[in-house]
């Protein structure tokens, strides 16, 4: 009777990496990431979130960056807002106890 082997490591099927290349850290295909670098670094320093879409339109690299830029916009006027109201809500209670004290 042959021997079994304990090892499985040898007769395991290759881990597929779902086509994924280790050179391309990044997901897209090297293109995209070349077209569409200058667009995605832009758009963090000014934001140009409405315009990243109407020039690349089929980079998909450029229009992922362009959607994290519109989340951080949108983060960043909501914290605003809620700064603001915040602020202004506290500064009309100190008013009322001050009227109020006099």
């Amino acid at each position: 009777m042959p021997e079994e082997s304990t090892n499985n490591a040898e007769s395991a099927p290759p881990v597929d990496s779902g086509g994924a290349d280790p050179n391309n850290p990044y997901g897209y295909p090297m293109e995209d990431v070349e077209e569409g670098k200058l667009f995605a670094i832009l758009s963090y320093i000014i934001p140009i979130v409405f315009i990243v879409p109407l020039i690349q339109k089929d980079n998909n690299f450029s229009l992922f960056h362009a959607k994290q830029v519109l989340l951080l916009v949108l983060a960043a006027n909501g914290m605003f807002w809620i700064q603001l109201i915040s602020r202004l809500a506290l500064r009309d209670e100190r008013l009322y106890r001050a009227l109020r004290n006099e």
